[in-house]
């Protein structure tokens, strides 16, 4: 992913947070793993990336998904992956109300330390060119040489530099 971005150029991922929210509906949706918190954060500065924004996010809905997925493995459900997100229009409205009110509070500064996911928003760091970390000097021409001196040229170049 380092070398997709440009220097300076950035990222926005999103990972499911808290492998012990593990259940086949990680696998229905071909995830490989859920994140520990700060684990992400550690694999994207190890990478070379400064991180700006982290947040969890599906906080306030959290207790609801870990209900249902106690519910799940205390009932050892497995058939119907896709039964946890058929939800009656009324419950589906309020978790709809809760998470426009999570994203409101996201908006206005708040940072969850627990959620479903984690949201994390880094930059590529900046690396500086070899010739700004080294300082070269160049040497320096007589008024008679060209800008660009030929061979025949090279030697009459100034060594009081």
């Amino acid at each position: 992913m380092l070398h997709a971005v440009r220097p300076g150029g950035g990222i926005v991922l999103t990972v499911p947070l808290h492998p012990w929210l593990w259940s086949h509906q990680e696998e229905y949706a071909c995830y490989v793993c859920r994140y520990r918190v700060g684990e992400l954060r550690d694999k994207v500065v190890r990478a070379g990336f400064d991180v700006l924004y982290e947040t969890a996010f599906v906080s306030l809905l959290l207790p609801a998904m870990l209900t249902s997925r106690l519910a799940r493995r205390q009932a050892r459900t497995e058939a119907d992956t896709i039964s946890e997100l058929r939800l009656p229009a009324p419950i589906n409205r309020l978790f709809e109300m809760v998470m426009d009110f999570e994203r409101m509070l996201l908006q206005s500064g708040v940072r969850f330390p627990a959620g479903g996911s984690c949201l994390l928003v880094a930059t590529k760091r900046q690396t500086k060119s070899l010739a700004m970390q080294v300082s070269i000097s160049k040497p320096e021409f007589t008024a008679t040489d060209t800008a660009f001196p030929c061979k025949a040229d090279v030697g009459r170049v100034s060594s009081h530099s």
